[in-house]
């Protein structure tokens, strides 16, 4: 069963393909996992970084020891999407991307906010508007901080997770547990249709996740 934020990624995607525009740069995605979709909105050379190795990593190691994988080697971007609140140290790693990134260069984070808990047992952080700024300060020059999806995609949030859990997506788990998650599916592709409101809250205090696009100092 295929559980995914339709609307959000489509969201994000624009952003990502606006930013990376250009073929001839050098990208490093941090945390890239086995399936960055992303990466075909991505125009230049991208390495790819995880602690995992599949079949699109280029080096394999601790995001909190990033600079020692690639010395004196810079990038004119980096991207992390969903992956900065997994590391030990946040704060450590967004200084080390900033000195892996050429003069000027672009540092673009997709971080989750209003989210369950997942990716047990590495889920570590939430960051704020405020705690992304506490983590740039001195080092990068923040030319956006957009919040994706408001209070109308609470429901989608809360059953795209519960659908996960049930159909077996974390560990194995009886049929008759994940045939319960199919009514939950549907009501889940309602959800989708319903975060569409979105377009009316203002308040910006319902967040699911930022995107941060920011030009080192």
């Amino acid at each position: 069963m295929k559980v995914d934020f339709f609307i959000l990624f489509s969201q994000i995607n624009k952003e990502i393909k606006k930013i990376f525009s250009n073929k001839n740069e050098e990208v490093l995605d941090v945390g890239c996992g086995s399936k960055p979709r992303y990466h075909s909105c991505i125009k230049g050379k991208i390495t790819c970084f995880d602690a995992l190795k599949s079949e699109i990593t280029d080096v394999v190691g601790d995001a909190d020891k990033l600079q020692q994988y690639f010395g004196e080697r810079k990038f004119n971007k980096i991207i992390s999407v969903n992956s900065l609140y997994q590391f030990r140290d946040p704060k450590n790693v967004v200084a080390q991307m900033h000195s892996l990134l050429a003069s000027f260069g672009t540092l673009v984070l997709v971080v989750p906010f209003m989210y369950p808990l997942h990716d047990i047992p590495h889920d570590r952080y939430r960051f704020s508007e405020y705690g992304i700024r506490e983590l740039m300060a001195n080092k990068f020059d923040i030319k956006k901080i957009k919040p994706i999806g408001g209070m109308f995609n609470l429901p989608a949030m809360v059953l795209h997770s519960a659908v996960k859990a049930l159909s077996g997506y974390y560990k194995k788990l009886p049929v008759i547990t994940w045939i319960l998650a199919v009514p939950l599916y549907l009501l889940y592709l309602l959800a989708q249709i319903f975060s569409l409101l979105d377009f009316f809250d203002r308040s910006g205090r319902f967040v699911c996740l930022y995107l941060v696009v920011a030009s080192k100092n």
